[in-house]
């Protein structure tokens, strides 16, 4: 990727609609719990202290995930999908932290 690119999210938290919602969302949750859903554009979801649902998982269980550190936290890869979670470490997630 070229240094000088611009990447563009429509910011919004979960209460409230996108105005553009072909374009990447960058989705803000509270302290609350909310439901951060993402679409198909490459969103970024910023959650607090939850647990992770995937809806229509297609028959995916936790022992499909592959959990790694990356860069001081933790992605997690699965279904083709990518979580990143920064400043939460491997050895904090369980199964329990992740609905199916």
């Amino acid at each position: 990727m070229q240094d000088d690119v611009f990447t563009f999210y429509d910011r919004h938290t979960p209460d409230t609609r996108s105005e553009q919602p072909e374009a990447p969302q960058l989705l803000i949750g509270t302290e609350s719990s909310d439901r951060l859903v993402g679409g198909p554009a490459g969103d970024a979801l910023v959650a607090g202290q939850d647990r992770l649902e995937f809806d229509d998982a297609g028959g995916l269980r936790y022992g499909d995930a592959r959990i790694r550190a990356q860069d001081g936290g933790t992605a997690v890869d699965i279904g083709g999908h990518r979580i990143e979670m920064p400043g939460v470490q491997p050895n904090q997630l369980s199964s329990r932290d992740f609905i199916f």
